[in-house]
């Protein structure tokens, strides 16, 4: 059985994914058919209008902001002045804190809460 993925024509965005669409179709919808049911690795690209390989996530480490973002240059003065062991020291303090939250999402902020 044939695969569609039915999105809205004004703006792209994917309504759904099936293999049974509706006869007339609402209006500003259409079906596109697909070869087979998109991969888990695909994702839907409301531009293109079609699927495509899902990005790699991309993580940001958190003391790394802290350390290169001009928004923490008070952090930066302090964190320059100590020396090398001691650097390493309040980094692996920190990344015991933050814990999980040490990552974030390339869009994420870096503020946590």
């Amino acid at each position: 059985m044939a695969w569609y993925a039915v999105h809205d024509t004004l703006t792209g965005r994917l309504i759904s994914i099936g293999q049974v669409i509706a006869d007339p179709m609402p209006p500003n919808q259409v079906a596109l058919p697909l070869v087979d049911r998109p991969a888990d690795t695909q994702v839907w690209d409301e531009t293109l209008r079609q699927f495509v390989v899902r990005p790699a996530k991309v993580s940001v480490d958190r003391l790394q902001d802290l350390v290169t973002n001009p928004a923490y240059s008070e952090f930066q003065t302090a964190y320059n002045a100590l020396s090398a062991a001691n650097r390493q020291r309040l980094a692996d303090a920190l990344a015991r804190l933050l814990g999980r939250a040490r990552y974030r999402a390339a869009g994420e902020p870096v503020e946590l809460g």
